[in-house]
């Protein structure tokens, strides 16, 4: 910038020729920055301070500008966008923003503007861009899906319990049957050999003595002889059941 009252010469043909030197201005009128609209999947939405945007489309353009009328065609432009990079994109004189496959979430666009002379205006102009979550990544979904797993879970062991438990109150049933079909059995048992072989037994004893009484009578003691080989034949019979009936395939099933 010159002084007022400084000259510059220079030569001609017709002599030293002086110029006085004239103030030159510098522009220092800030720029107002405006965002002018914004296209998601080439489709514009209206322009407010808080966009909201499905999470499957994701082809972001932001247009914007700068009001300076003596010289916009050399007007320069900054951005950012807060939430996915904090550097500044040095856009020259490029007068939109691209963005494509932003994650769920919520970002703020920054822009700021310079005029030819490199007067910033820092403030600038911003929108917030909220990308909404798939169904599946929200709060209310994911407490959903827990709550039923969590209840399918309780199901799941609820009803393994309950067979655990009928499986152990069927095994103790059955025990008990068991137990109780022994003891019937061993009483039976018990009542064979006392009614039915101890009374075989009491028969071959005393025909045995009538015998041993009665030395000199052959016949008689080949009679008693006799009854006693099939009185004794009888309870070899009686016993083998008895024996067999000791282990029945229940028991050991």
């Amino acid at each position: 910038m010159a002084n007022k009252g400084q000259k510059t010469s220079f030569p001609t043909i017709r002599g030293l020729a002086v110029i006085p030197l004239v103030r030159v201005k510098t522009d220092t009128k800030i720029p107002p920055v405006h965002i002018e609209h914004v296209l998601v999947n080439q489709v514009e939405y209206p322009l407010t301070s808080r966009i909201e945007i499905p999470y499957d489309r994701r082809q972001i353009e932001i247009h914007y500008t700068a009001l300076n009328f003596s010289d916009p065609q050399h007007t320069m432009f900054k951005y950012w966008l807060d939430g996915f990079h904090g550097e500044k994109i040095d856009a020259k004189k490029r007068r939109v923003a691209y963005y494509s496959n932003l994650a769920s979430g919520e970002y703020t666009f920054h822009v700021i503007a310079a005029n030819s002379d490199g007067v910033w205006n820092s403030e600038g102009a911003s929108v917030v861009l909220v990308i909404k979550p798939p169904y599946w990544e929200t709060w209310y979904f994911r407490t959903t899906a827990g709550c039923i797993i969590l209840v399918i879970g309780f199901a799941i062991y609820y009803q393994r319990d309950r067979r655990r438990k009928r499986g152990l109150l069927e095994q103790q049933k059955f025990t008990h049957q068991l137990l109780e079909s022994m003891e019937t059995e061993r009483k039976r048992i018990a009542s064979e050999l006392h009614d039915s072989l101890g009374q075989e037994l009491l028969i071959i004893k005393n025909r045995a003595l009538i015998a041993l009484g009665d030395m000199k009578n052959k016949k008689n003691i080949k009679e008693q002889l006799d009854e006693i080989s099939n009185t004794a034949s009888q309870a070899i019979q009686e016993a083998r059941g008895i024996s067999y009936n000791l282990h029945p395939y229940q028991s050991t099933d």
